[in-house]
């Protein structure tokens, strides 16, 4: 019987229009360099269900990205995209564990227990923080304003050489890898 690697699950997370797409798109070019199995399921926050044709969309953009299965969500409504030229009935049913990822992005699904990036585009988003669990590290579009309160690494968004390697490292440190 073959061993399922349990992958790494990490979370980006925070309001509309946060670079939430953006940011996942970085994480999994940079899996994929270091030779990462990649794996991306998107929370579909807007309203309404996903399209099937989504090209130019944040799912397609992930796929763009390297990602080996990308899913997307919403009102009852499952859209998954499967790049693998062996993918058979079994694994279609088991959806991603029996592709041997190494590690999944979740865009979303703020209050999944998973670790978890937050994203914060304004002041005024701060308060997210103390709404979640699990988190690591925050990422933020501003640059005046103290967090010495906030017990997280915190980093501005233009700092991706930084903290992506530094991320990625600490989430395969916690998860044995």
């Amino acid at each position: 019987m073959a061993v399922v690697n349990t992958p790494v699950i990490l979370q980006i997370v925070g309001y509309q229009n946060s670079g939430k797409t953006t940011l996942v798109e970085r994480f999994v070019h940079e899996s994929v360099k270091q030779g990462l199995k990649v794996g991306t399921i998107k929370h579909h926050g807007h309203g309404g269900k996903p399209k099937a044709n989504d090209v130019g969309k944040d799912t397609y953009r992930h796929r763009q990205a390297g990602a080996v299965i990308t899913g997307v969500e919403g009102e009852g409504t499952v859209h998954i995209h499967i790049e693998n030229d062996e993918t058979s009935l079994k694994q279609l049913l088991h959806m991603y564990n029996p592709f041997g990822l190494d590690i999944i992005f979740v865009e979303g699904y703020k209050q999944a227990q998973f670790p978890k990036i937050v994203l914060l585009r304004s002041v005024e988003d701060i308060h997210l923080c103390n709404e979640l669990t699990n988190v690591l590290a925050i990422i933020k579009w501003f640059d005046h304003h103290q967090f010495d309160e906030i017990p997280y690494k915190v980093f501005n968004i233009g700092e991706h050489e930084k903290y992506i390697p530094t991320i990625l490292q600490n989430v395969r440190r916690r998860h044995g890898q």
